[in-house]
């Protein structure tokens, strides 16, 4: 899950990336030059993945899509269902074993980029974010 920066920043840096001048924000344009920020970040990724396990090819097996989170419900649901994804696949028996999770470092008092406390206050503390994963998804 990300947030999207706010359109002025992101009509400032579309100016500046692609040395253009453009004022107002037209979704198509804004929409694709997102998209493709998220397409040279993927394909740097696998380069970097590539270069280091000595393999080459797709790293992703499909078109990056996103979704907007239309209202409150849908943002707590979808936090857990990234928590409780690898449960769900049967990559791990409890969601709290996978060790790549976001979970842990919400749950931990270590630096983290995540925005661990807007998270935490989203649930209302910690106690309830953990009761959250432990309900019976939508």
């Amino acid at each position: 899950m990300i947030r999207i920066k706010q359109e002025q920043c992101l009509i400032q840096r579309y100016n500046l990336v692609k040395n253009k001048n453009i004022e107002t924000c037209n979704d198509d344009l804004i929409s694709d030059f997102i998209m493709e920020r998220f397409s040279n970040w993927l394909n740097g990724y696998t380069k970097a993945i590539n270069k280091v396990y000595k393999r080459k090819g797709a790293l992703f097996m499909d078109y990056t899509r996103r979704k907007e989170l239309e209202d409150d419900a849908s943002f707590s649901n979808l936090i857990r269902y990234i928590h409780k994804n690898p449960e769900h696949h049967s990559i791990v028996s409890d969601f709290k074993k996978w060790e790549h999770s976001s979970y842990h470092s919400i749950l931990s008092n270590a630096p983290t980029l995540l925005l661990r406390d807007e998270v935490l206050n989203w649930f209302g503390n910690r106690e309830q974010f953990i009761k959250f994963h432990h309900q019976p998804a939508d």
